[in-house]
């Protein structure tokens, strides 16, 4: 008796338990795997997290960090740390947050924004004067990964932030009495005193409530600087760099010397 065999479906069959078998432990772990992450949500809006630097006036800043990532169907979390530099550049944490992965997304926020992942809504970084924003240059960056199995830690570019200094930038006499009086221009002047008001340009268009000082000195004959006076008027906030300075309301008088015997060149 001639028994024949059927060896391609066997082989077959055989090929398709292996690749099942093969397939399911690499489905069971999968693993969310970060692919990129980056500053986002940034509060004031013009900041660019690639420009170096962000000119910055505002005391407080706000951002969340964007992670991509290149699996969708586990639940894992991610957690991002923020972290700002010092002049030596030793890194400080400025804050850490969580966000998981949620079926069929490939990125998410940190912290959460309420739309990506599965965890409640939660309010940006901030990064202000009291937690290592200072004036003049400052480097941020946040660094990621998967907190659930222990993934490759991802970082973001640095991102540079300039905060001026308030400062005031230029000062001019303005309504000078008597009118004659030109500012740089020698004059002849028979009155014993001059009145006038300061016109003060300053740099930070967001400063408010915070005193611009204003000092009148008075050189008599290439002589040493004597102090006429001291005065100070707030900044006004509301988008302004500019502001009159004089004496309660009126003009800053400035005699010349005592009772205006001081005569010579002022």
């Amino acid at each position: 008796m001639k028994i024949q065999f059927n060896i391609q479906p066997l082989l077959l069959r055989a090929c398709l338990v292996l690749f099942a078998v093969y397939l399911i432990p690499s489905i069971s772990s999968g693993q969310a795997s970060i692919t990129k992450v980056e500053f986002d949500s940034l509060q004031p809006g013009f900041i660019n997290p690639i420009v170096n630097p962000n000119i910055v006036f505002n005391d407080s800043i706000k951002f969340r960090a964007k992670i991509s990532h290149s699996w969708s169907n586990k639940y894992d979390e991610l957690k991002a740390v923020f972290y700002y530099y010092t002049d030596d550049n030793t890194e400080v944490p400025i804050d850490t947050s969580y966000n998981r992965v949620k079926t069929g997304d490939f990125h998410l926020y940190i912290p959460p924004d309420g739309e990506n992942g599965l965890v409640n809504y939660k309010d940006p970084v901030v990064f202000n004067m009291d937690n290592g924003l200072k004036y003049g240059l400052n480097k941020l960056v946040v660094k990621a990964w998967n907190e659930t199995y222990g993934g490759q830690i991802i970082e973001s570019d640095t991102m540079y932030i300039y905060h001026p200094e308030p400062a005031v930038e230029e000062v001019e006499f303005i309504e000078i009495e008597p009118n004659t009086i030109t500012p740089g221009t020698p004059i002849e002047l028979y009155n014993d005193s001059i009145y006038f008001r300061a016109d003060v340009t300053y740099n930070d268009s967001l400063s408010i409530d915070e005193d611009i000082c204003l000092e009148v000195y008075r050189i008599f004959e290439g002589g040493a600087p004597i102090l006429e006076g001291e005065y100070s008027k707030a900044t006004l906030g509301e988008g302004s760099t500019n502001m009159v300075i004089d004496d309660n309301g009126e003009k800053i008088k400035v005699t010349l010397g005592n009772l205006g015997l001081d005569y010579g060149e002022n």
